[in-house]
């Protein structure tokens, strides 16, 4: 049976807008190819042959461990915490700040060096600890800057601790070598607890991981397209509708995380030290359809309830292409460049700190706590 004219008339209008539709996918394709749009792979983790792999909470807790973690070389002393031997009391003339959180602070998969805590003590000591590769920082109190002070960041922070793990791990370590200043580096993954309720599609999880479609197009697209679901409709198996149910819809999740920062911000006070939520962006998802951004302000407000200065790194991030930033593709860790950007928004935070917290008393007393809690204000 033959076309009637509009009928051929439409098919020649659809083929039409077809093969426009095509050419415009095929100019995209091969313009995203030229831009290169693609991020470049990290760069390898160096390991030692014959170390043991360190990846359990128990095995980096344990005093002396030395092995490799992620494939970077893990070393904790004999306190059995990250870095080089310290003395419980503080030497005269040291400033100590403390590092807590989970796995991102205590640098999984990156060399010591590389992390956050040990750029911020080389920075604090360096002549011009205010500078930054993103801009000035500030003017730091000048008790702060004072030549004669030497600076120490002990890092607690241990791989598999969610807010009562560092809570804990802060009262009963970290408060024993007297820190002036604690830096809780909060992951979203922190709320965890007994009260927590887990509905992440583990399959769609690795599919995020997964990108490897021969069209540059579709890997521009497909990750975009899944930050547009989950900012706007947060469907139950992903991670923002895990997220949404437990910051939203989970009052006794919320109130128990509220209630570890209670107690961090309760022993800090008891001592007049000062304190810094420094939040960790999820590195994924780094542009303007990034869907945790809802989450990291209820973060903050229960921070900035308990007193703490709070600092926030998605901005800092959001200037890099995220696999840039991670330990390797199957592993979306800060890697070294993602700690330089940590270690940045720290020292900002650090800088606007009042000039008291830079001037704790030898042995605080509960007036010199609460003058400390009646000046704390927003460092974001």
């Amino acid at each position: 049976m033959p076309l009637s004219p509009r009928m051929r008339r439409m098919a020649i209008e659809g083929g039409f807008v077809l093969m426009v539709l095509v050419l415009l996918l095929v100019v995209l394709e091969g313009t995203l190819r030229l831009i290169g749009d693609e991020a470049p792979s990290p760069p390898a983790a160096r390991a030692e042959a014959g170390l043991p792999i360190l990846h359990k909470t128990s095995d980096l807790a344990r005093p002396n461990a030395r092995g490799l973690n992620a494939g970077a070389l893990y070393q904790s002393n004999s306190a059995g915490f990250r870095g080089r031997e310290h003395p419980e009391r503080k030497p005269l003339g040291v400033f100590r700040l403390a590092v807590i959180g989970d796995s991102t602070s205590m640098g999984w998969g990156v060399e010591w060096k590389d992390t956050y805590a040990a750029r911020i003590e080389r920075r604090l000591n360096s002549p011009n600890s205010t500078s930054s590769t993103s801009g000035s920082l500030g003017a730091f109190p000048p008790s702060a800057a004072d030549s004669s002070r030497r600076f120490e960041v002990l890092n607690f922070a241990l791989a598999g601790l969610d807010a009562s793990g560092v809570s804990k791990r802060f009262e009963s370590l970290a408060l024993r070598f007297d820190p002036d200043v604690v830096i809780y580096g909060f992951t979203l993954n922190d709320i965890k607890g007994e009260h927590y309720r887990p509905s992440l599609d583990r399959e769609y999880a690795e599919s995020l991981r997964r990108n490897d479609a021969p069209l540059r197009l579709w890997r521009w697209a497909r990750p975009r397209w899944l930050a547009i679901r989950e900012l706007l409709f947060a469907p139950k198996g992903t991670y923002a509708g895990e997220l949404d149910d437990n910051y939203f819809n989970n009052p006794r999740a919320r109130q128990a995380l509220q209630s570890h920062l209670a107690r961090i911000a309760s022993l800090s006070d008891d001592r007049a030290i000062c304190r810094i939520l420094l939040i960790h962006s999820q590195i994924q998802s780094l542009h303007a359809l990034h869907p945790y951004r809802r989450h990291y302000e209820v973060v903050a407000d229960l921070a900035r309830e308990q007193g703490f200065y709070t600092a926030q790194s998605l901005e800092a991030m959001s200037a890099e292409a995220a696999p840039s930033l991670w330990v390797s593709p199957s592993d979306w860790h800060a890697n070294a460049r993602g700690h330089a950007i940590l270690a940045d928004v720290a020292m900002d935070a650090l800088s606007r700190l009042p000039a008291s917290c830079w001037n704790r008393p030898a042995q605080a007393s509960p007036s010199a706590a609460t003058t400390h809690s009646q000046q704390r204000s927003t460092a974001d």
